[in-house]
């Protein structure tokens, strides 16, 4: 990269289409002028002056034949690039020109001046065709799309304007929560919006914001402390190289980073995120179509006998999420919640009607109550959301206490079970969470609480005994035994802080010290291992059936551990990162016939899963 010194203020710099013209315009408070340079090795072409004023901003036509100057002088000027003669003076602003941009037809000028309006200039009659009105300050930075029917703008009142380019109609407006907009760019392909508001960097993607009705408006957060000022795209195309962004910083750093086929995943350019917004929901209507397929097959598989309700309610909450997720409005999430509970209801008179007649255990029917139970919940808890709605809160206790009756029934029912061999201890024991959680919810008293985390701990302790003894006789692996201990170390973290809640005795800051650290140190061990054996899997490209769960099992004791929103967001991108070679893997191995349709299905799937959480959590 050469450097040009050119000893005088620099406003604004333009190259010409076949990059061989670079004009720089700049000069001081009386006198304005503008260079042009040969872009290839920097030697100066001719010096264009006489501006009354500083030169504010430049364009270059896409013939390369004009030169247009906005000057502090409120005129715009139109130059003929060879002879450097004037062609014509445009006046119309009230304040300083600060941006210029061509139509890429180059038959339309726009100019954008600190009084707020954005001008459209004939330039072959050199007539004003139209003033858009719409910013309440400076118009900084302007781009048309690739095709030309839309005109991009970039003010310090915060916001971003599209405009129709033939009618002039404001068609959306995009505002930053804090910022002024300094640097506005659209890729060649027309595929994405790039916008610097001087502190970072945000993509969009057009065909998203154009589809928005007339006159949208949308607010967005930029966030970051890289104090990004300028943006611009490469010459790559999606379906070439990639994107190049280039940034530019008010510290003087100008960098280039590669954004491979704008792939997916949130990038982190130092500081600038860039989050695809649009990404997210396509995510979920794919996962929301995804989980239909699954669906239909799941049911033809029930009505063949070779599937359970169970299973296609699990498939229906799984749906329901995603509907819930993709909703725009409150209307639209009352009508998702209304849908399901009408699904979670008749699931629950089959299941009545299969227990009545000796067909399941009653522990199964309860279950399927308990989940149309929080099914109800949740549709009154949406309703209370609103200010104005009434009290909900005697229907919520009603159907907690159902919920908390329901789940008694299947606790005692495990209890039974275990008692004659049929399930494990560990299983008595998550039911008997699941209704702790009930009891919870339906207590503040702090007696009952403790007594509530009392008993859970007698049974941490019985399973605790359990799994040392199987653990020195091999039957279980060292991460299963850590994460146990992990477990029950939680549990009596939160049984000391519930009786110094109750003053039933004095915080034991000691004792949850060591508590405190003996959970983190099980939970380091059980990182440690999945860690060696899933990154040692994935290196060896060795397929292993317990790959996902092992993946999904790291996450979780990756969350545990962060100690903050920074470490929760570096687990769940290399969460995704991870699941996505895997996938990679996945396809060669399918391609080769070790792996199954199905299996393959199931890693896609929990690596769109993965992209979800991670864009979820950016977005809050």
């Amino acid at each position: 990269m050469r450097g040009i010194i050119l000893g005088k203020s620099i406003t604004s710099v333009a190259l010409s289409a076949d990059g061989r013209t670079l004009a720089i315009g700049g000069g001081n408070a009386t006198q304005g002028e503008v260079e042009l340079r040969d872009a290839t090795n920097g030697k100066r072409q001719r010096t264009i002056k006489g501006f009354r004023g500083l030169v504010c901003s430049v364009a270059l036509s896409p013939d390369n034949k004009t030169l247009a100057t906005g000057g502090a002088d409120k005129t715009v000027r139109l130059w003929d690039l060879d002879k450097g003669n004037r062609l014509a003076s445009l006046q119309g602003h009230a304040e300083p020109v600060d941006s210029l941009t061509f139509s890429p037809d180059g038959k339309t000028l726009a100019s954008g001046g600190r009084d707020g309006t954005v001008r459209l200039w004939d330039v072959s009659t050199q007539q004003l065709r139209c003033s858009l009105k719409g910013h309440t300050v400076a118009v900084t930075c302007m781009v048309y799309s690739p095709d030309g029917k839309v005109l991009v703008s970039g003010s310090y009142d915060k916001t971003v304007k599209f405009w129709e380019a033939t009618t002039g109609r404001e068609h959306l407006t995009i505002e930053a929560e804090q910022g002024r907009i300094t640097s506005v760019a659209i890729s060649r392909d027309g595929m994405t919006l790039a916008v610097a508001n001087g502190r970072n960097l945000l993509l969009f993607p057009m065909k998203d914001l154009l589809a928005m009705p007339m006159g949208s408006k949308s607010r967005k957060s930029f966030r970051g402390d890289k104090q990004v000022e300028c943006v611009a795209f490469g010459q790559g195309t999606a379906k070439g190289d990639g994107y190049w962004i280039i940034l530019a910083t008010h510290t003087g750093e100008v960098k280039e980073y590669q954004v491979f086929e704008l792939e997916p995943e949130i990038e982190k350019l130092e500081g600038a995120t860039m989050i695809k917004e649009s990404r997210l929901k396509d995510l979920l209507k794919e996962q929301r179509a995804a989980s239909r397929d699954v669906f239909d097959t799941t049911l033809k598989e029930y009505l063949a006998g070779r599937a359970t309700v169970t299973g296609l309610a699990q498939v229906s909450q799984s749906i329901f999420e995603t509907d819930l997720a993709l909703c725009d409005g409150r209307t639209d999430r009352i009508a998702a919640h209304e849908k399901h509970i009408k699904q979670m209801k008749e699931y629950e008179r089959t299941e009545k009607a299969r227990f009545e007649f000796g067909r399941c255990a009653v522990s199964v029917f309860k279950s399927m109550q308990a989940d149309r139970l929080d099914a109800e919940v949740a549709l009154l808890r949406e309703l209370s959301r609103d200010p104005g709605a009434r009290s909900e809160a005697a229907n919520t206790k009603k159907l907690l206490s159902e919920k908390r009756d329901a789940l008694r029934v299947i606790f005692q029912a495990s209890e039974i079970e275990f008692k004659v061999g049929r399930v494990s201890f560990e299983g008595v024991l998550d039911d008997y969470r699941r209704l702790l959680e009930a009891e919870l919810e339906l207590t503040d008293n702090p007696a009952n609480r403790v007594a509530a985390y009392e008993k859970l701990l007698e049974m941490e302790k019985d399973c605790d005994a359990i799994n040392e003894e199987r653990f020195k006789a091999g039957r279980i692996t060292t991460t299963e035994y850590a994460w146990n201990k992990a477990a029950y170390r939680l549990d009596e973290i939160l049984l000391l802080q519930e009786r110094s809640k109750s003053k039933a005795e004095p915080a034991k800051l000691d004792k949850m010290k060591k508590l405190i650290d003996e959970r983190r140190n099980a939970l380091l061990q059980v990182r440690d291992i999945l860690r060696k054996t899933v990154e040692a899997a994935i290196n060896q490209a060795h397929e292993d059936s317990h790959l996902l769960e092992n993946t999904r099992l790291l996450l979780q004791a990756e969350l545990e551990l962060a100690e903050n929103v920074g470490d929760q967001l570096k687990s769940l991108q290399a969460y995704f990162e991870l699941l996505k070679k895997y996938e990679g893997l996945g396809k060669k191995w399918l391609a080769a016939g070790l792996l199954s349709p199905a299996d393959y299905t199931s890693i896609s799937a929990s690596r769109r899963d993965a992209e979800i959480r991670l864009l979820q959590a950016h977005s809050k």
